[in-house]
């Protein structure tokens, strides 16, 4: 460990700077609870900083648990650090080695997140579902990390992404990614192993609790999963959601806060090789609470759509401006408007496949 002139603490091999108060919890070399069912890793103060290190819960029949920072969504009894950091070249590891599910990993911090290292809570190799990671800045988070919570026999976990904003991006090159931004290669590796992506944005301070997909989410691989989006606010789809292998199942939940203040807005096609489609919006504003611009196809999946207008003048809870297509599933409208407006065709059809089509 290496004393910097500006008063932080640098561990040798890591590039990682952490400050030298009270209140820090440094962590290298190696942490094992590692057993037939994995143990659990608990690393806890004001700033917790993980460099050059290895925390290893994994059992041969169920992984254990590792939480850093705090716990699952910064919820429970456990003391929450302001800042966390996990530098890149460190493994949080939580598997199923041989059978049984993936264990859970949480990686928590009120203010800042810095995540760089390598999760893993994959289910077992002969059997078992994958596990839980969340990577989690409440304000902040600064992540170029993928986590793997996949299952080769058994059912794919989930990566839970918990900050205020977030933008789903794409890194060009050498480039880091702004703050509250995500690489959608990240995204799109997950869906592919089978893992499922859940994002949660909270409404805080002047952020205002979007999210807002600008580079194309594409599955392209692997066994079924699911993207799963909850926008204390708006959810903006600037770009295409698609599966060319393997089911996606889809939710866009925005005002998930229910104060009155969240739309589902749709730029761009979506199709999801036979995984459902669920979108929920509430608007008090001057806009639809579901406005979707371009095609859906589930082709073979179930589409619903719930939204409701508040707003005095009259915007319908659904708009919809092209085709909605589910090629044999089934297609649910429930649209509520103050203005006595419930949902509205644009230029183009309505769709459905060979069942049926429910209007609220």
């Amino acid at each position: 460990m290496t004393a910097n002139p500006d008063g932080t603490l640098q561990l040798t091999g890591s590039g990682l700077r952490i400050p030298a108060n009270a209140g820090t919890s440094l962590v290298s070399g190696r942490l094992n609870v590692a057993g037939q069912t994995g143990g659990s890793i608990v690393v806890l103060g004001d700033r917790v900083a993980i460099g050059a290190a290895s925390l290893n819960a994994s059992g041969e029949n169920g992984g254990g648990t590792i939480r850093v920072g705090g716990d699952y969504r910064g919820q429970g009894t456990l003391p929450r650090a302001m800042e966390t950091w996990v530098d890149r070249t460190s493994t949080l590891q939580a598997d199923a080695l041989t059978r049984g599910n993936g264990g859970k990993i949480i990686a928590w911090a009120e203010q800042t997140a810095n995540l760089d290292g390598v999760f893993t809570a994959r289910g077992g190799s002969v059997s078992g579902n994958g596990g839980l990671i969340e990577t989690s800045g409440r304000q902040i988070l600064n992540l170029t990390s993928a986590p793997d919570a996949s299952a080769v026999n058994g059912l794919g976990g989930t990566w839970l992404i918990d900050p205020r904003d977030l933008t789903i991006t794409t890194q060009f090159g050498t480039i880091p990614l702004g703050a509250n931004e995500i690489d959608v290669a990240d995204i799109n590796s997950r869906l592919n192993t089978g893992t499922s992506v859940s994002i949660t944005t909270d409404l805080d301070g002047t952020d205002q609790g979007n999210i807002t997909i600008s580079s194309p989410i594409s599955k392209t691989a692997g066994t079924e999963a699911t993207l799963r989006l909850d926008a204390a606010t708006s959810i903006f789809s600037n770009s295409t959601i698609t599966s060319t292998n393997g089911q996606l199942n889809l939710i866009l939940n925005a005002d998930s806060d229910r104060n009155g203040s969240g739309q589902v807005l749709v730029l761009q096609p979506i199709s999801t090789a036979g995984g459902d489609i669920t979108f929920n919006g509430s608007s008090a504003l001057e806009a639809s609470a579901i406005s979707v611009r371009q095609s859906i196809n589930s082709q073979g999946g179930n589409i619903t759509f719930t939204g409701t207008a508040s707003n005095a003048e009259g915007f319908p809870g659904i708009e919809i401006g092209n085709a909605i297509v589910s090629q044999g599933g089934n297609i649910n409208f429930t649209g509520i408007s103050q203005g006595g407006r419930h949902c509205y065709d644009g230029s183009n059809k309505l769709w459905r496949g060979r069942n049926h089509l429910e209007w609220g």
